[in-house]
Formats: C-alpha cells, sequence, structure tokens
C-alpha cells in the first residue's frame, strides 16, 4: 500500500505546488503510467485555465480604455449641449415677451 501511496501523495504535492511560473515545466516522473498521464491532464488542463484567464484580461484591459474614452469625450459634448439648449430656452423666452409686448396696445 506505501508504495502507491507514496506517488500519489507526490503527484499531489506535485499539483499543489504548480503555479504560473512552474506550470510551463515538464511533470515529474510518478512511477505509475496511469499517475503519469494524470498529471499530464492536470498540467494541460491549469494551462488552458491559464490562457484564458489570460485572454479575459486582455480583454477586459482593452474594454475598460475602449469604455472610458467615449466617456471622457463625450463629457464637454454634453456639457455643450445643455448650455445650448438653456440658451436656446432664454432665447425663446425673451423672444415670446418681445412678441407679446409689441402687441399690446399703445
Amino acid at each position: 500500500m506505501r508504495r502507491v501511496a507514496r506517488p500519489v501523495g507526490a503527484l499531489g504535492d506535485w499539483a499543489r505546488g504548480l503555479n504560473e511560473q512552474n506550470l510551463s515545466q515538464p511533470a515529474p516522473d510518478f512511477s505509475y503510467p496511469e499517475l503519469n498521464e494524470f498529471a499530464s491532464l492536470v498540467r494541460s488542463s491549469l494551462s488552458s485555465v491559464q490562457q484564458s484567464l489570460a485572454r479575459e484580461q486582455r480583454f477586459v484591459r482593452f474594454t475598460s480604455h475602449e469604455l472610458r474614452t467615449p466617456s471622457a469625450s463625450s463629457a464637454p459634448t454634453s456639457s455643450c449641449w445643455s448650455g445650448c439648449v438653456r440658451s436656446h430656452a432664454s432665447t425663446r423666452q425673451w423672444s415670446s415677451r418681445r412678441s407679446t409686448a409689441s402687441i399690446a396696445p399703445v
């Protein structure tokens, strides 16, 4: 039993110690083809997850930049529009009062 338990324990230790830096290194020999195949499967699965995470991080960086850019450029435009609308409203009120005043009998 111990003869099987040691390689299984070594496989568990190896899997727990995997990180971004050592994931690209080949898996050690665990004495049994089944354990070696399982180690290869674990390594390839984690490598796939790491690649997906890197793609997702690039997407988030790109998207956040793209979302910030239009917001920054539209802020001056929106303040200009609100100023134009206020200006137009006060001009209409002034024009409306002037036309009403000119119609009033003298």
